[in-house]
């Protein structure tokens, strides 16, 4: 039996391996339970058996299992026989786990009475396992076998590789089937371009924005961190540290996309992989959930209550209107491991599955998506030994259960960052700078009266190098010479030198054509042809005249 397991205020699961030699049964490893009595008086661990409801009806169901208390009082256990339609039976009754520490089998079989059918389409049974709270139990070999009389049959030991193939037929869809491409964009972080922050950035809350290539974070009240790439010893993943002027530093990181991207995904399930640690040296517990969102409509501009209406502390972000959440199976919150524990292989990220989101049937061309990572706890801020977080990566495809998406190359990577926004500056070089490499060039009309030659401005094109996700929101023009945004440089050059050269602001020069700018390109209209812009003396048969420029094209959704 496998089963899903969860951490979170009222208790937590994980796998335990046991160090006792000649257990019964021989488990390599064992299910670690511990339950607050805030839950109640006891926790259900359920394996739902789908399209099968009429399973042992009429035979006997032995079962039996081995559990050991690790800690807390008298442990009594039991397991039943669920059917979707019917009476429950008690395969095993409340049977008492000595204290003593030990692994123990118990075991019991019952008769599967006849009971009325249902559709297998949608008839399931399901074999509960009920475990009391306030106490920590360490379960495995849990075993259920149908037989003719009434009988306990032992433990069949089998290997872990074994107990692999026996599973294929959950895994055999998503692992042989179907495609595994990642539905986001840019959350391979070591190959992330960086296009518009080539450093760390400072937040300070409360902060909705993007930080890098299709990554919104989003901060409540009375939080700063500081976000960017992590170095090369910690994979070049996206790093989140604590800053020694708040106290709060709980964070969301946010993904729209677009709806032509996510359209074949509506009304199918998908599941996601985080691949994340953090950076303490003061033994830190921070948990990790996430929800998917969608809207029918393209999102509003990001803000501080957009899309996340309000976050209390400890809880889950309650979305602003026109999202709906979907939570994954189980809802799932995992701790996040420290980076310095030396028992866990230095470098090494942990994946941490959120699985079977269930997305509803598309309604609208404009059906928007969003994933949303986000954090539970704060990270210490001691002055110099702050914590940090580091995503590694993070996968979303369809499928019932969560995997690695197919790696990408840089370029590839590039180019679906580009689908949303792009600029003509080289990969590492922040807009703004004063440099030639990666500018656009155009001719422009010049005129040569004796010994003057003059510039006029005129209309260009320009293609883009990847074709957007629809037409940008704005074009913004830098100069190569100029820090400053809205110039472009004009010059007059005669057998590869410049004679004259100077900034024009680009706003008043020219104005977007929409008859012409589409997803693939954009066009500029002279807005004065006639006045002379830049002037040269002296000699200058044969001149010719250049606009020079950079530029940013932005079509993220939400700005």
């Amino acid at each position: 039996m496998g089963f899903n397991h969860k951490r979170n205020r009222e208790g937590n699961a994980g796998r335990l391996e046991p160090t006792s030699a000649n257990i019964d049964t021989n488990p390599p490893y064992t299910l670690s339970i511990s339950a607050e009595a805030a839950l109640g008086a006891s926790i259900i661990l359920r394996q739902r058996f789908l399209n099968t409801p009429s399973i042992g009806r009429g035979r006997f169901a032995s079962g039996s299992l081995l559990a050991a208390v690790i800690s807390g009082g008298g442990s009594a256990l039991s397991m039943s026989y669920a059917p979707s339609v019917g009476t429950a039976t008690t395969i095993i009754p409340s049977t008492n786990v000595p204290t003593d520490g030990a692994y123990h089998v118990i075991a019991n079989n019952a008769e599967i009475t006849e009971q009325v059918n249902t559709a297998a389409s949608t008839g399931y049974v399901d074999i509960n396992i009920v475990i009391p709270t306030s106490r920590t139990i360490a379960i495995s070999s849990l075993q259920l076998v149908f037989v003719a009389t009434s009988v306990d049959i032992p433990f069949d030991e089998m290997t872990v590789a074994r107990q692999k193939d026996y599973l294929f037929h959950y895994y055999e869809n998503g692992v042989v089937i179907q495609p595994k491409s990642n539905l986001l964009t840019g959350w391979t972080f070591a190959q992330n371009p960086y296009q518009f922050n080539t450093t760390s950035l400072n937040l300070v809350s409360p902060a909705t924005a993007y930080t890098t290539d299709q990554t919104i974070i989003h901060t409540e009240a009375d939080v700063s961190l500081s976000v960017g790439q992590a170095s090369a010893a910690e994979g070049y993943g996206y790093k989140i540290k604590a800053v020694n002027t708040k106290t709060a530093n709980r964070f969301c990181l946010i993904q729209y996309i677009d709806p032509k991207t996510i359209r074949a995904a509506w009304s199918n399930i998908v599941s996601s992989l985080v691949r994340a640690r953090i950076f303490t040296t003061h033994g830190t517990e921070v948990p990790i959930k996430m929800r998917l969102i969608y809207r029918t409509s393209l999102p509003s501009a990001l803000g501080a209550a957009e899309p996340i209406a309000s976050w209390a502390a400890n809880s889950d972000p309650v979305f602003s209107a026109g999202w709906t959440a979907i939570e994954p199976l189980n809802d799932p919150q995992y701790i996040l491991p420290n980076a310095y524990d030396t028992s866990v292989s230095a470098g090494a990220y942990p994946k941490f599955p959120f699985e079977r989101f269930t997305l509803p049937a598309a309604s609208t061309t404009t059906m928007t998506l969003g994933i949303v990572l986000y954090t539970m706890e704060n990270m210490d801020e001691t002055l110099g030994t702050e914590d940090y977080i580091v995503v590694d990566r993070v996968s979303l495809v369809q499928n019932p259960f969560a995997i690695d998406a197919a790696p990408e190359t840089f370029d590839e990577a590039l180019r679906k960052c580009q689908y949303y926004y792009e600029k003509s500056y080289d990969i590492g070089t922040a807009a703004g700078t004063v440099t030639n490499i990666g500018q656009k060039q155009s001719p422009t009309f010049v005129n040569t009266v004796g010994a003057t030659t003059n510039l006029y401005i005129q209309s260009f094109t320009c293609e883009f190098m990847q074709i957007k996700r629809a037409i940008p929101s704005a074009i913004t023009f830098y100069s190569p010479t100029s820090i400053t945004s809205n110039l472009a440089s004009v010059q007059i050059n005669q057998s590869a030198a410049a004679l004259a050269q100077g900034n024009v602001v680009a706003s008043t020069a020219w104005q977007l054509n929409p008859a012409v700018t589409s997803t693939e390109r954009f066009q500029m209209l002279s807005l004065n042809t006639a006045t002379i812009q830049l002037s040269s003396g002296g000699s200058a048969l044969g001149a010719e005249g250049i606009i020079n420029y950079h530029y940013l094209a932005d079509a993220r959704l939400g700005v």
